[in-house]
């Protein structure tokens, strides 16, 4: 007899029977699937749900072991399960999913200008005790009650649902250093309240129960309605048949206007919004913010649609919408360096700028030759990077930057789980630091990043992070290109 049917068999026994092999063949099938819904909660389901089967498993049987088997036979369903999800899911290109998700993970790690985790230790402790607690009192009555059906629909539900509302948060936390509270925040409210509502349905009698069901529905009532109420317009906004709702006026007038420009083609745009629904075309790369763009495979191939599909404009938003543009360039040099370098603007509104790639008699505006960088040491884990060039011009240096960062030998490096490097450009002509022209880079590359040039010189501050645990080292910084322009930073 094989040993996996020895094992089948043993689970089988403890378990029950065969039916829960087939409840565990099931569990399997569908965490798989959960899995591929995202790299935040489709991971935390896969990962609660082997947790919450190897509680329910050690409850019933009160041995490790067996416990042990059935997640595992669990585990590797679910492994087909991943894998039958993404064939299904993306039409076979399961390649593709796999280095979409590896992308996304990795830059999610550094790339966006939020607060960092550096230490394995790094998580959201409001969430997990705040969450923990309850679900640590719901798995010791599932362990009274030996596991039975009742108090695993009684007690597994809500414990599952907020296990896995705590393990993304802490996830996120973790992974890209920000916080994802709201939907931990809501599930344990909404626990709350179906707890207090269980406790009066147990003690209080019929006509009692009616009268408070009378008063919650009433409050919701009315609060519907005042929200209906509420849901008005001013004679700014105007119903767009295109968009299928009520828009600002002002706002309509200008997609009309650019779609009649654009002559309702195809465009690429960093960010894919309401033009593209007037001009009734898909953003050509086929990922709809720039800042989703992910991953070295996702940057060269974003590219390689920016450079090679068959459109006319390219878009980009106004700076003076928002400051954001200014992060979003300095994020994504590598489409920017190539837009300043080939196009030229020729169109723009409150919201969005237009660009038409140059050609024989309109060139890219670029200064050449005559550029000197210095490097100042500032510390182990902070340089200056200087640039000067002859002329007190306006613009963007390209500086192509090869640099790597160390760690340290402390004890606290030891729990680190990432190195990245933080570039901060100069004091705008206001003297004030902006948030939005600062950017971070991953912990070792060569690659090509902007520096702002007021009156023909530039700085930046280059950062290794955590500082007290990093080693900067710039290996090489170039510059044969600054583009100019008029406004470059906010």
């Amino acid at each position: 007899m094989s040993t996996s049917s020895i094992i089948v068999r043993k689970i089988a026994y403890v378990r029950g029977g065969y039916k829960a092999l087939i409840a565990l063949f099931g569990a399997g099938i569908l965490s798989g699937f959960a899995f591929t819904f995202s790299n935040d909660f489709g991971i935390s389901c896969w990962v609660c749900m082997h947790f919450m089967t190897f509680i329910i498993s050690l409850s019933h049987s009160r041995k490790f072991i067996q416990a042990a088997l059935c997640t595992s036979l669990q585990f590797l369903i679910s492994i087909a399960g991943i894998i039958s999800a993404v064939y299904i899911l993306t039409s076979g290109n399961f390649s593709n999913w796999l280095a979409s998700i590896s992308g996304t993970g990795s830059y999610q790690a550094w790339y966006y200008n939020s607060p960092k985790s550096y230490y394995i230790y790094n998580l959201d402790y409001p969430v997990l005790i705040a969450q923990g607690v309850p679900c640590l009192i719901y798995i010791i009555k599932i362990f009274i009650e030996h596991g039975n059906f009742k108090s695993i629909n009684r007690y597994g539900i809500p414990a599952f649902v907020n296990m896995v509302s705590c393990c993304a948060a802490n996830e996120y936390k973790i992974m890209s250093g920000g916080f994802l509270r709201e939907p931990a925040v809501m599930i344990l409210f909404i626990t709350i309240v179906f707890e207090i509502l269980y406790y009066i349905n147990l003690n209080l009698n019929d006509r009692i129960h009616k009268y408070i069901f009378i008063t919650i529905e009433a409050a919701f009532i009315l609060l519907l309605t005042f929200a209906v109420s509420r849901r008005t317009f001013s004679d700014n906004y105007a119903y767009s048949s295109e968009l299928g709702g009520m828009i600002n006026k002002k706002i309509y007038q200008e997609l009309k206007d650019a779609a009649d420009f654009t002559n309702r083609g195809n465009i690429f745009a960093t960010y894919a919004s309401a033009q593209e629904v007037f001009n009734d075309t898909f953003q050509p790369s086929g990922t709809d913010y720039i800042i989703h763009v992910l991953g070295d495979k996702a940057r060269t191939d974003y590219l390689d649609s920016f450079m090679n599909k068959n459109f006319k404009y390219a878009v980009t938003i106004n700076p003076s919408y928002t400051q954001w543009e200014y992060w979003i360039q300095r994020a994504n040099w590598f489409f920017y360096r190539e837009l300043y370098r080939n196009w030229h603007k020729v169109y723009e509104n409150s919201y969005e700028i237009y660009w038409e790639r140059n050609n024989n008699i309109k060139t890219a505006d670029i200064i050449s030759g005559n550029i000197n960088i210095n490097i100042v040491d500032i510390d182990s884990s902070t340089k200056k990077l200087q640039i000067q060039t002859l002329g007190n011009y306006d613009g963007i240096a390209d500086v192509l930057l090869d640099y790597s960062i160390e760690s340290t030998n402390d004890f606290s490096s030891k729990v680190m789980i990432r190195k990245c490097l933080q570039v901060q450009d100069r004091e705008d002509k206001s003297g004030k630091l902006s948030f939005y022209t600062s950017n971070y880079l991953k912990d070792k590359s060569q690659e090509y990043i902007p520096v702002s040039i007021f009156d023909g010189q530039g700085e930046i501050i280059l950062s290794s992070n955590p500082a007290e645990n990093t080693l900067l080292k710039i290996n090489s910084a170039s510059c044969k290109v600054i583009f100019k322009f008029s406004t470059v930073s906010p």
